[in-house]
């Protein structure tokens, strides 16, 4: 059985180290809460194993500090931060901070989140909880819902570090052989410019920022294809299913538009 961790650490807007848990129960659990902040999406969660900081009891004796916004650092056994979460403490917090200063115990608040982090993303989190992959096409096994999941998690591992655009070693190696819809492609995509649990994008929108304004890769580049049907002429109605025909149009225009060259890694080896 391995040992708890402290896998989410909450850190208030001054940078205090609020304190730290091994697990969050209670993400799905989304209701309006009141009326005045109509619209706000609102969890009740559970710490679990919550140690609360000795020096932030201090600090907040101290200062009577209000808690008004908070930021869980999501982090697996290695210490690779996976993902940063900005919430809002909604009410008063039930402290019972002599029971606190005894050691472990759960806490339950109530949270408006900016974003609700999905049950796949959290299940990818687990997937990644000893370390981030280091090959590519970890993804490649998994359901379409956990490879759904496994974009989102990367789009969040993004958001927290810098992207690494354009680090990867070229030539930029686009392997498709498990790209059968447009979410495979960015994760195809995403590892090839950039390695494992690397990201290019998750949508057309934000690909086409990327393609106009990405400093680390400016267009036009050469993608170097390789494990697929469609290398010698990509076609993106070709490789997507029926539902997704306009996406793949969309994509063939953007890639055209930025002058993205796909030339079959076979090829480049035979010059």
């Amino acid at each position: 059985m391995n040992e708890l961790f402290e896998k989410f650490t909450f850190i208030t807007e001054s940078g205090e180290t609020l304190g730290a848990c091994s697990e969050i129960s209670g993400w799905a659990e989304v209701r309006e809460y009141e009326p005045e902040d109509e619209g706000v999406q609102v969890s009740t969660i559970t710490l679990i194993d919550f140690v609360l900081n000795p020096s932030f009891a201090k600090y907040r004796n101290r200062t009577r500090v209000q808690l008004e916004a908070l930021t869980i650092e999501v982090r697996n056994r290695a210490g690779q931060v996976l993902s940063e979460l900005y919430v809002s403490p909604v009410g008063k917090i039930d402290w019972k901070q002599q029971e606190f200063e005894l050691g472990v115990r759960n806490l339950e608040l109530k949270m408006a989140f900016s974003y609700l982090v999905s049950n796949s993303v959290r299940q990818v989190w687990s997937l990644w909880e000893d370390s981030l992959p280091t090959r590519k096409n970890e993804w490649m096994s998994l359901s379409a819902g956990l490879q759904k999941g496994w974009l989102d998690a990367v789009r969040y591992l993004a958001n927290r570090h810098t992207t690494g655009i354009g680090h990867s070693a070229k030539p930029f190696e686009l392997d498709l052989q498990g790209v059968k819809n447009e979410t495979a492609l960015f994760l195809a995509l995403g590892e090839a410019v950039v390695g494992p649990a690397g990201y290019y994008g998750w949508d057309l929108l934000s690909l086409d920022d990327l393609l106009c304004c990405e400093p680390g890769l400016p267009t036009p580049f050469t993608l170097y294809t390789m494990n697929g049907q469609h290398e010698d002429m990509i076609d993106w109605r070709n490789i997507f299913p029926s539902e997704e025909q306009e996406s793949a149009r969309r994509l063939n225009d953007l890639f055209s538009k930025y002058g993205i060259r796909f030339v079959p890694l076979r090829q480049s080896k035979e010059v």
